[in-house]
């Protein structure tokens, strides 16, 4: 934690929404990026958060920082999807909240789940059909077909029997690495990947199994997030 410089938000006002992305339900989010406004990954899900699984995606963090530049690239998949609105009180579903009011006064304040009802919301009145992966956002792990270790980066610790992770060869004990290309690390940017990718078709799983790095592909099939 030393070598982080920690900013904590406190209130959703003017937070930038094409950076910003995450699962708006979770109580507790940590973005680990730098002063260029390049994610390096996410901690923090609606459940199971462990001071040993932060401790991980810090460390790893880290090792992201001390070759950037050089690794940029590979890091753009990290960034936030396209949305038609910059900031939640853009959104015309949650425009009555009205002007900045400080977070400490009564109905100042916009929280994170605002964003998220606000999103659905503001597509709907527009005519707009919702984005399925607003519809259905933040994917578990297992909707690909596995449990992954809450304090690891991203262990399997189980696969479900006939799923698209099964089908594509992964197995309990493997390591993912690396998801649709981007560095993962923790389950928060298992979740990220499978937000932001697609809404099916093949998706790369490069992964550590005994110390052998493999590679594998996971096929999602239409409607999976969903079903």
């Amino acid at each position: 934690m030393d070598q982080f410089v920690c900013v904590r938000v406190v209130q959703a006002w003017g937070m930038d929404l094409s950076l910003f992305q995450f699962d708006w339900q979770a109580t507790w989010m940590v973005f680990l990026m730098n002063s260029e406004r390049v994610i390096y990954g996410r901690y923090g899900r609606s459940s199971e958060n462990t001071v040993e699984g932060l401790r991980t995606a810090l460390e790893g963090a880290l090792e992201l920082h001390k070759n950037y530049p050089a690794n940029k690239a590979e890091l753009e998949g990290k960034a936030g999807t396209s949305l038609p609105w910059k900031t939640p009180e853009a959104l015309p579903a949650i425009q009555e909240k009205g002007k900045y009011r400080e977070a400490e006064s009564k109905g100042g304040c916009i929280h994170c789940h605002n964003v998220l009802s606000g999103v659905t919301k503001s597509f709907r009145a527009a005519g707009q059909a919702v984005p399925e992966r607003f519809a259905a956002p933040y994917p578990a792990p297992e909707r690909m077909g596995v449990s992954l270790d809450t304090k690891e980066r991203a262990t399997v610790t189980s696969v479900t029997a006939g799923s698209p992770a099964e089908k594509g060869g992964l197995q309990r004990g493997d390591k993912i690495l690396r998801l649709g290309g981007q560095p993962i690390l923790s389950i928060a940017d298992v979740q990220w990947v499978l937000f932001s990718g697609p809404g099916s078709g093949p998706l790369k799983v490069e992964f550590d199994r005994a110390g052998q790095k493999l590679d594998a592909m996971v096929t999602l099939p239409p409607g999976w997030r969903t079903r």
